[in-house]
């Protein structure tokens, strides 16, 4: 039998591509020139929130004119029962909260993106930062940071509804490749992934997203109802 040479290749797996992504961006978001831009992001951003004359389509695309939280009438005014009065405030909750993420965090990103911190987002990742569960894991991330924990790669898979037993590496690399350069989220991988939120996944939540729903009125007549 003749002798097979045994060539050896430096392709490297997907799972190590995908550490050397999260592995470079949780140290590139330790610079202090990069958080300082971030820092400084979150006061545009508040500012453009505050204004409140544009939006962003669902693909990403600026819309001048188009205010990201409509004007409101006030809740009296719409209808007259007690519990619907109370539905419409409740759904006006949900509402803002949706639209500050979804409309914040976009300006937030494509802000950074001028500033060149990070690369304009594509319509996939456009796709995958709004889509509902983005936000809803930011929100439990926020949970852990304040905590102190963090998710684990099996975590992830089950908050986005993977069936058990279904490999992790799916939702690894729909999440992790994505939102870590973004600096949504931060990753380690050391015998298991250590998911905890990203330097601009805290700053978007602490200083934009919760001012914003702090201070926006959902009945014109009782602002003290958010």
């Amino acid at each position: 039998m003749a002798n097979v040479a045994v060539v050896e290749t430096t392709e490297k797996t997907q799972g190590e591509r995908v550490q050397e992504i999260i592995d470079t961006a949780r140290q590139y978001f330790k610079h202090a020139t990069v958080l300082d831009q971030i820092n400084e992001q979150v006061e545009e951003t508040l500012t453009w929130m505050r204004n409140n004359t544009e939006s962003f389509s669902a693909t990403g695309a600026l819309e001048r004119g188009k205010p990201w939280w409509p004007e409101t009438r006030p809740v009296a005014e719409v209808v007259s029962e007690d519990w619907k009065r109370e539905v419409l405030l409740e759904t006006r909750r949900k509402q803002l909260r949706d639209r500050t993420y979804e409309h914040g965090v976009l300006h937030f990103l494509m802000g950074l993106a001028g500033r060149g911190v990070l690369s304009y987002p594509d319509e996939r990742l456009v796709k995958l930062v709004t889509e509902a569960t983005s936000p809803a894991l930011i929100n439990q991330l926020m949970a852990h940071r304040v905590a102190g924990g963090s998710m684990s790669l099996s975590d992830l898979a089950e908050f986005y509804c993977y069936s058990p037993g279904t490999n992790n590496v799916r939702v690894r690399d729909k999440c992790l490749p994505g939102l870590c350069p973004l600096g949504l989220l931060s990753a380690r991988c050391d015998q298991g992934y250590d998911i905890t939120i990203g330097a601009v996944g805290e700053a978007f939540y602490k200083d934009v997203y919760m001012p914003i729903l702090a201070e926006t009125e959902i009945d014109p007549r009782k602002g003290d109802e958010q």
